[in-house]
């Protein structure tokens, strides 16, 4: 099954590491990254033709701000039933199909320590 995403966060490092993992599950169509929730709306406003599966948000905005943003999106066509998912710190929110937003972050952050695990040197005794 073939994914597309759309991934909203302030932190281009954590941009880079979610696009990775990704990229290593072999199973994503796109993934198209903004580092806010203004830009990321704009461009599904100004592109019907993408109409991602997931929409990750890790933004530090207000509640309230985080709620317009998941009713405008998905007010727009073909957007109804996207799964939107809010992250800030430790805590995670869903709008949509909890079970599989929960397989799919299981599902990278498995490949992402199998990728990182051969990269990690072993201790070597001091003597």
């Amino acid at each position: 099954m073939e994914i597309t995403c759309l991934l909203i966060d302030a932190d281009q490092d954590r941009r880079v590491q979610y696009y990775y993992a990704l990229d290593l599950l072999g199973n994503c169509k796109a993934c198209i990254c903004f580092a806010d929730m203004n830009k990321g709306l704009a461009y599904l406003q100004q592109h019907p033709e993408f109409r991602p599966e997931y929409v990750f948000v890790n933004v530090n905005d207000s509640f309230h701000a985080r709620q317009s943003f998941s009713t405008a999106v998905q007010v727009l066509p073909g957007l109804t039933d996207v799964s939107i998912v809010f992250s800030q710190y430790d805590e995670v929110y869903f709008t949509y199909d909890e079970y599989k937003v929960f397989n799919l972050i299981g599902r990278l952050k498995v490949r992402l320590q199998q990728v990182m695990a051969p990269r990690k040197k072993p201790l070597v005794p001091a003597g």
